[in-house]
């Protein structure tokens, strides 16, 4: 088999299964006198040391070595206690619609109050200006209450969502799907912001890099 045919098959092979680089080798050396041996390495085309954005008490360890994950998957979990209780407490308050319905409710009524006083005023005049004036300020005082009470729950959604960005940067989780070759810290011990906690290698691709000499 030529030399050049070889080596597409011996790349075919490696990607399928890493651990058959020398195997191949070994088959293609017998198929004819211009089959020939080249020396090479194998590297995973995804090969990650991954770290925790903060620092924190390593409080699980949700995989082991050796273990095949999907992407997204938890991998290692620091202590986020206090943060779930600042994450839940901000979804409370953002999830507390009672003072916004009621404002809302309060603020439909008037608009009928208005709307009948006005009516009786222009046909009877049997309602005092006074009266009128004071239900029209109640309906601009309701509508720019409501308008304060719905920016404010911008603001709380936003408190919530980085209370809960950060309970999350606690949780590990696999950028890609792979086999997790080494856990780095054990349950209990603590981990420092930007230090490896863990690799992650991504065995479905392989990279075969051969020295070839040029004769």
């Amino acid at each position: 088999m030529p030399i050049t045919s070889s080596l597409h098959l011996l790349q075919a092979l490696v990607h399928r299964k890493r651990g058959q680089l020398w195997l191949c080798l070994a088959v293609l050396l017998p198929l004819g006198a211009n089959a020939k041996s080249f020396s090479g390495l194998i590297y995973p085309l995804h090969d990650i040391t991954m770290s925790a954005g903060v620092s924190g008490l390593v409080m699980k360890r949700a995989v082991l070595p050796g273990q095949a994950v999907r992407a997204d998957q938890l991998l290692l979990q620091l202590d986020d206690r206090l943060q779930s209780i600042e994450s839940n407490r901000r979804r409370v308050i953002f999830e507390d619609q009672s003072e916004l319905q009621a404002t809302r409710d309060r603020l439909r009524i008037l608009d009928t109050l208005l709307h009948d006083a006005r009516a009786v005023f222009n046909s009877t005049g049997s309602i005092s200006k006074d009266e009128l004036l004071r239900l029209e300020a109640e309906q601009l005082a309701s509508r720019g209450r409501l308008a304060q009470l719905l920016e404010q729950k911008k603001r709380e959604r936003l408190d919530y969502e980085s209370a809960e960005g950060d309970r999350l940067q606690r949780h590990i989780t696999a950028p890609i799907s792979g086999v997790v070759t080494k856990v780095i810290h054990q349950e209990g011990e603590w981990a420092k912001a930007g230090d490896p906690v863990l690799h992650l290698v991504d065995t479905s691709v392989a990279i075969l890099r051969l020295a070839v000499p040029h004769n």
